[in-house]
């Protein structure tokens, strides 16, 4: 198991962040390894992710609202069928996915 890094030479408390301190990258990415299975509170909004901003604070990225959720997955849905229908044998994606523009010669 990872060993739990310290803030001041204290245990990270996920409940109490401070978010107007830095982090360093390595709190930072024990942060939101933990959050994968566990969801904070803040302002009265789930948080399961955090951003790191230059100057080393969390930035809280909220979860995206089911409603906005269910629109993306109906224009992906009716993209797919116009993508079937019209045989553009092309691929449909949500917003979800990476993608990597890079061409090569």
């Amino acid at each position: 198991m990872a060993k739990t890094p310290k803030a001041c030479n204290q245990e990270i408390d996920l409940n109490n962040l401070d978010l107007k301190r830095s982090y360093t990258l390595e709190e930072f990415e024990y942060i939101n390894n933990r959050l994968k299975n566990y969801t904070l509170e803040i302002d009265g909004h789930p948080v399961n992710l955090f951003e790191l901003d230059e100057n080393g604070k969390l930035v809280p990225m909220p979860q995206t609202p089911c409603r906005r959720e269910q629109v993306a997955a109906e224009i992906t849905r009716q993209l797919a069928n116009w993508n079937i229908q019209t045989q553009q044998g092309g691929g449909v994606t949500s917003s979800q996915g990476g993608f990597d523009f890079t061409v090569e010669r």
